[in-house]
């Protein structure tokens, strides 16, 4: 569980600002890597949700197969947040989560 702290909070503190207890929200995230994304910004995000992504599956949060590309993960994540904008006030790393775990449950066992 701490790989995934790790992860999350490493893009955080690569994108700047401050470093206080203010979560980046649905709405920060939305802003930053939707609406006006540049080159930095852009790999900023990447490395956000792909992290998530990682940690998520090798945690079994989610059962995403191999095979999905970063390409389809960012398209997931950016569809969840921009058709759900009543929980864009939630933290971004959570709605990453819940985005995959929708798009990948895994089966019971």
């Amino acid at each position: 569980m701490k790989k995934l702290f790790f992860i999350i909070g490493l893009p955080l503190m690569l994108a700047g600002g401050s470093a206080s207890a203010q979560l980046w929200s649905g709405n920060d995230y939305r802003e930053t890597c939707t609406l006006e994304p540049d080159e930095y910004k852009t790999s900023v995000c990447s490395a956000f949700i792909i992290g998530i992504a990682q940690a998520g599956r090798s945690n079994k949060i989610f059962c995403m197969p191999e095979d999905v590309t970063n390409g389809q993960t960012h398209a997931i994540v950016n569809s969840y947040i921009n058709d759900n904008p009543e929980e864009r006030h939630l933290a971004a790393s959570e709605l990453i989560v819940t985005s995959l775990v929708k798009a990948f449950p895994c089966q019971p066992k």
